[in-house]
């Protein structure tokens, strides 16, 4: 199959600042230079646009400045999260135009760079995995039981603080995270107890790992950056 590039440029003055997340539903979210959150949609069902690509300026949460879209329900509420240049955690809904601030942890704020997150099996985020501005794993996950958003610490392995953003498994709850010394660390669900656990798998021999975020593949394997610019 042969491909073809086609420029997607975003009417004036409108400028991008980063790819984001793409919704499941034709519609890929990014941010704007000036901090606005921008829709690329093809074939709008919400719009009543079809077969044509549309540009939809959604703004920002009052004097906010978006820097990434981290995650997106992928289904029918149209939600999405966000990430401010303070370290700010907002969900924001493409239908309704509302956004929902979730702030950050009690003593630190978010760094910036993507996120994982874990979905129910209606694609609906019920929780997310970030670095915090100090190297700690932190997790905002949805309290069914008291129908509410809340904070779960996650720290960081024994051995050093996080390097860079974390990347995962999340069918099988599995974060992954590069470490300070240039080593890989897990953070996995234990359902046998009950809680999470941190698990050590070192460094490839003769090799460390970057700070850039490791890639899920088939939901089986997960793939790192060496500083020597091998893939491990």
């Amino acid at each position: 199959k042969t491909f073809s590039w086609v420029a997607h440029i975003p009417p004036p003055p409108l400028k991008l600042g980063g790819l984001g997340a793409f919704t499941g539903d034709f519609s890929l979210l990014l941010t704007s230079t000036d901090g606005q959150l921008i829709e690329r949609e093809y074939g709008s069902v919400v719009h009543w646009n079809y077969n044509t690509f549309q540009w939809f300026n959604h703004g920002a949460p009052a004097d906010t400045f978006l820097t990434t879209v981290l995650e997106t329900s992928r289904s029918k509420t149209y939600s999405f999260f966000a990430l401010s240049s303070h370290g700010l955690l907002f969900e924001g809904n493409l239908v309704t135009r509302n956004w929902t601030a979730h702030g950050c942890p009690v003593g630190e704020r978010l760094s910036q760079g993507p996120a994982v997150a874990i979905r129910d099996e209606q694609n609906e985020v019920t929780s997310i995995f970030l670095r915090t501005e100090f190297g700690n794993l932190v997790e905002r996950w949805y309290n069914r039981a008291l129908n509410r958003w809340e904070w779960l610490p996650h720290g960081h392995p024994p051995s050093a603080v996080l390097l860079g953003s974390p990347g995962g498994l999340p069918r099988s709850k599995s974060i992954f995270v590069t470490t300070a010394g240039g080593k890989v660390a897990e953070r996995r669900f234990d359902p046998d107890l009950g809680e999470w656990t941190w698990i050590s798998h070192g460094r490839p021999r003769g090799g460390r790992m970057t700070c850039d975020r490791p890639v899920a593949v088939n939901g089986s394997s997960i793939f790192f950056l060496l500083d020597d610019r091998r893939l491990a």
